[in-house]
Formats: C-alpha cells, structure tokens, sequence
C-alpha cells in the first residue's frame, strides 16, 4: 500500500486520495505500452516506463537513470520560451 510521507504534508487529504487512486488503476491496468512502478513508500514518487512505436532517432540510447522533476504548475508558453535556445 502507498503512504504519503512529508512530501505531501501540506498537500489537501483529497488531492492525496485522488493520487493514490489514480496511481493505483495505473499500476493494476496500465495503458498499452506503460508501466507504472510506485514507491511503496512515498506517493509522490511514481517512475513509469513508456514504450515508444519504434523507428525514433533515439530508440538506441540506454535509458535515463535518475529523477527528473519539472514544476508542473509552469505555463505550456514558459516552457515553450525555454525550449527556444535549444
């Protein structure tokens, strides 16, 4: 089972229980081509594995270890901004 941990102290109970939910349908039936590995210890920490159709110009490279985290509150033009001098 899922706990939260200090992560999610300030988080609302719903917005918790909605995580939860949703993280487990993800975990018990998964979309095809996904796989969805929580930590039984913190809610907030969910990696998933997505399966590309193949032919990419990446589809070579190993996969990328570590976390990345990305403020998901940022607005899709700041992202867009950002990208711009890559």
């Amino acid at each position: 089972m899922l706990t939260p941990n200090s992560n999610v102290e300030n988080l609302p109970p719903h917005v918790i229980r909605l995580v939860y939910k949703e993280v487990s349908t993800l975990t018990s039936d998964p979309p095809e081509g996904i796989k969805v590995f929580p930590n039984e210890e913190d809610i907030t920490d969910v990696q998933v594995t997505i399966e590309g159709p193949g032919l990419l110009p990446h589809q070579d490279l190993p996969p990328q270890r570590g976390r990345q985290r990305r403020d998901l509150r940022q607005r899709p033009q700041e992202r867009l901004e950002g990208r711009a001098g890559h």
